[in-house]
């Protein structure tokens, strides 16, 4: 034991830190000429902040082998003499870091002392799920492993933030298209005219009689067609530009169609002089009537006063007293006989 711990020889020790890495110290010798005995060894692990160790017990000499290369000098000397070789093994150890679990972390992290260490986004030990941000999107995204994809409308690292005025879609990454426009609706684009205007770009005027938010309202004026397309005022100034169109598109119709303008008031005196002149026929027409009728009673009752005269004058009878028993007995003495085509003398 005594030989064993003051010895000159090479030392080969592993042991770890206080935080756990691995340490291997390894010191090269030959058994009675050079190397460090087990108290320097000691000594020399604590340097190194070794606070656990186990020497190997390989006699006077070791070699180093790293990944397959011999890391120092062998002190031994071969058969022939005129060379150093490696000691013939009697200790082997094999240190590694400690595996991890999955060995290869999910494809998404590295092995680093039993520990996977895990990709930006995707979460240990196993590096098998994904979370991005403080609150993996706010559910207003996905999560991949370049980071949150946000739904339209937002944007931001975890898609907490809503997308400025003129944008919108994923990300907030498009812009919007619109004219005479309060924005855009974030999510699909769609143009939020102004009032008084209308169309995909919100590049048309309201139609005559309509106005307010996309012209959606009616307007309800009595006396004319026009409104104001903001407010929906019905006092709107003939110069307006959209008086001026219409009555121009108006007055082509007017020619085209070949239409006749439409005066209320000169058809009300028409009407007027009409029924008048109707009234007027027939007042002389039941006059002209009433006196053809009256012309006609009159000659009739004429005609029969003279039917009448003459009716008289050619029925007059004359009696003719015969004297009795002139006559014969069919006929009484009283009987008279009249006497046709007799003249008074």
């Amino acid at each position: 034991m005594d030989r064993f711990i003051n010895i000159l020889s090479a030392r080969s020790a592993v042991g770890h830190d206080k935080d756990g890495n691995v340490i291997i110290l390894q010191v090269d010798g030959k058994s009675g000429v050079d190397g460090v005995n087990l108290i320097e060894m000691e000594t020399l692990l604590q340097q190194f902040g070794v606070i656990n160790a186990i020497n190997l017990d390989g006699g006077g000499s070791s070699t180093l082998v790293i990944n397959g290369t011999t890391a120092n000098y062998p002190y031994d000397s071969c058969d022939d003499q005129a060379f150093t070789c490696d000691r013939k093994v009697s200790t082997v150890l094999c240190v590694h870091s400690p595996y991890c679990d999955p060995d290869d972390c999910n494809a998404h992290g590295t092995c680093s002392a039993g520990e996977c260490v895990c990709e930006k986004n995707w979460l240990p030990p196993n590096c098998n799920q994904l979370f991005c941000g403080k609150t993996n999107c706010s559910d207003r995204g996905i999560c991949t492993s370049k980071g949150c994809i946000c739904h339209p409308g937002y944007f931001g690292e975890d898609c907490t933030e809503s997308c400025l005025s003129g944008w919108y879609g994923s990300m907030c990454t498009k812009q919007c298209e619109c004219f005479n426009s309060l924005g855009c609706d974030p999510f699909n684009g769609t143009c939020l005219c102004k009032k008084g205007f209308t169309g995909e770009k919100c590049l048309f005027n309201c139609p005559v009689g309509f106005f307010g938010q996309n012209c959606q309202l009616k307007c309800q004026c009595n006396n004319t067609c026009f409104c104001d397309p903001v407010t929906g005022d019905c006092e709107v100034s003939f110069n307006s530009s959209i008086y001026k169109t219409a009555k121009c598109v108006a007055r082509t119709i007017i020619q085209e169609e070949n239409l006749v303008k439409d005066n209320v008031g000169e058809r009300r005196k028409w009407y007027l002089t009409m029924v008048i002149l109707g009234i007027f026929t027939a007042v002389c027409l039941a006059s002209f009537l009433l006196m053809m009728f009256c012309s006609c009673s009159c000659y009739c009752q004429n005609e029969q006063i003279l039917c009448s005269r003459k009716e008289h004058k050619t029925k007059k009878k004359y009696r003719l007293q015969v004297p009795s028993g002139y006559l014969s007995d069919s006929l009484s003495d009283s009987e008279t006989v009249p006497m046709q085509h007799f003249e008074k003398s």
